[in-house]
């Protein structure tokens, strides 16, 4: 049983990651543009990003909305995509958590992608491996690609982060008015497309 499962609110988990309510959402905004970031970075459209945190009839945390895939054609490349973009909002909240210096375990809390709302990424991640087995690719090959990615960019993740937590709610147009050319070219990679999730 998860972690989060077990707790009875938000109050529980702010306090396992050792955060005030504030800065939970704070993380919870960072984990969406760390998937906007890695996305762009990759070539894949990005039509919105929400919070939803304070939405009682939406039981995810938050949630971006990704247009059609420049490559989308079950190859190796386009799983491996997914799976960056996929690993990117948990590893925006690992690296934010390690930035500003948490006194959590961040090494427990790995096991654990509740606390960061990456339930679902996870899950995703696993039903995409395990419908193309032919590769042998496991959820965890996007892990260091989206890190290396997110951390050449860091600057956009937190300006994303800063507006959605204003917002609550950016389109693609705002999102793309956020990111700048010098953005994109912090990472080598983002001149050629990939695919996303």
């Amino acid at each position: 049983m998860s972690r989060v499962a077990m707790l009875t609110d938000c109050d529980d988990v702010v306090t396992v990651l050792g955060l005030t309510p504030a800065l939970y959402r704070q993380l919870l905004c960072v984990h969406e543009a760390g998937h906007v970031i890695a996305a762009d970075g990759l070539g894949v459209p990005v039509l919105g990003a929400r919070l939803t945190l304070n939405d009682p009839e939406d039981k995810r945390l938050g949630y971006v909305e990704l247009g059609p895939q420049p490559l989308a054609d079950g190859s190796r490349l386009a799983l491996l995509g997914r799976l960056i973009v996929r690993a990117a909002g948990a590893q925006a909240a690992y690296l934010w958590l390690e930035r500003r210096g948490t006194t959590a375990d961040l090494a427990a809390l790995r096991q654990d992608p509740d606390l960061f709302g990456a339930d679902d990424d996870c899950t995703e991640a696993a039903e995409a491996c395990a419908a193309q087995p032919e590769y042998g690719l496991t959820p965890q090959a996007g892990v260091v690609p989206a890190a290396q990615l997110l951390l050449a960019r860091w600057p956009a993740v937190l300006r994303v982060a800063y507006w959605l937590g204003r917002r609550e709610r950016l389109d693609g147009q705002q999102l793309r008015a956020l990111l700048t050319d010098a953005d994109r070219a912090a990472w080598p990679g983002a001149s050629r497309a990939v695919v996303g999730s």
